[in-house]
């Protein structure tokens, strides 16, 4: 089969898991072609490993502060040439479009009548599940962004859906002993000074902070680390905790692993406002929307859960769409949650 995959490149969760399933494709004999959009920096991953891939810009939310700026990500926009990529895009090919939240691979599909399955946590949202109220950012992120004829959707639990665990690399696993005083942090939309301070006020923990920078530097309890995969899994790996922004493939590979979170949503991102609530009504982790020191303290205090230990989503997924992707998820979803490890720590909610 001839595949077109869109992957939205801003942030690393949507490459971190799409590239999974792309390679899963590729064993199984598929012609995958992949088409990249959105805001990238490129210091993360090495897209190579994605090859062939056509990158085009796309669209994309603005950050600053830990907010979305609305007028400035209007002001970004390229309303042309997004249309213009669409209309010259060459789809004979392509027997078949998956997106990861891609929103030029799902109108390519529209515009040619292509079928096409989006296979991402934004399309958990339009099922039934914990969300945050539906403003004008919300109802653009779940009907417009990125339509496509098969929603599947990825969460840290089913919600009573034919949702599908989070796709992880299924080799990651607790191999490194654990350092109980190493804190891995990842706030690449936050300021630094909103939490640099506050962490510097427990001189017993260890912060190794992700962020753009060129050498990684000391400051008393602080290690500050520029962008690397490989230094990045294995923090994570001998970390007892997770400090990070409420996105989706981070948190999923923390509890994963069995590693305590504290999530600090991007003020009007509806996706993490919507991940804020579900964290809540399924006890993972805790939530802030302020770094202060009772809230850092109370967190460090709290025991690590038990490890969700997910199946191998992306080696399934691939599968499913080699044989039927017409077909129902919902088998694939209860075969997928049947084999996870650990249900959620607490289910305080009734989805109906």
């Amino acid at each position: 089969m001839r595949i077109l995959y869109g992957v939205q490149t801003t942030g690393n969760g949507h490459l971190s898991r799409s590239r999974l399933v792309i390679s899963h494709l590729k064993q199984l004999g598929h012609d995958v072609h992949v088409l990249l959009s959105g805001a990238d920096d490129g210091k993360f991953w090495d897209h190579s490993v994605l090859e062939p891939y056509t990158k085009y810009q796309g669209l994309t939310f603005v950050h600053k502060n830990g907010k979305i700026n609305a007028l400035k990500t209007l002001s970004n926009l390229d309303v042309k040439s997004f249309y213009s990529d669409i209309w010259n895009f060459n789809s004979r090919r392509y027997d078949l479009v998956i997106s990861d939240f891609e929103p030029i691979s799902t109108r390519i599909a529209e515009r040619f009548n292509i079928k096409s399955i989006g296979i991402s946590h934004q399309c958990a949202f339009v099922y039934k599940v914990p969300k945050a109220p539906l403003n004008y950012i919300g109802k653009f992120v779940t009907r417009m962004f990125a339509p496509v004829t098969l929603p599947i959707g990825l969460h840290w639990y089913h919600f009573n859906r034919s949702i599908l665990p989070p796709i992880i690399n299924h080799q990651l696993s607790c191999d490194l002993p654990i350092e109980t005083n190493k804190i891995l942090v990842y706030l690449p939309f936050e300021n630094r000074d909103s939490f640099k301070q506050e962490f510097l006020k427990f001189p017993e923990y260890s912060f190794h902070i992700y962020e753009k920078r060129d050498q990684p530097l000391i400051e008393e309890n602080l290690s500050w680390h520029p962008f690397s995969r490989e230094n990045f899994i294995n923090d994570l790996k001998s970390s007892s905790g997770v400090i990070c922004q409420a996105g989706f493939e981070l948190p999923s590979e923390a509890i994963h692993l069995g590693k305590k979170l504290l999530l600090k949503p991007v003020q009007g991102q509806y996706e993490q406002l919507s991940n804020v609530i579900a964290m809540r009504k399924l006890g993972y982790g805790k939530t802030t929307n302020k770094f202060t020191t009772q809230v850092i303290e109370n967190w460090l205090d709290q025991p690590s859960p038990q490890p969700a230990g997910y199946p191998n989503v992306a080696k399934y997924v691939a599968q499913w769409i080699s044989e039927d992707p017409s077909l129902s998820a919902e088998l694939l979803s209860q075969y997928l949650w049947d084999n996870t490890q650990q249900p959620p720590l607490q289910l305080n909610f009734v989805m109906a």
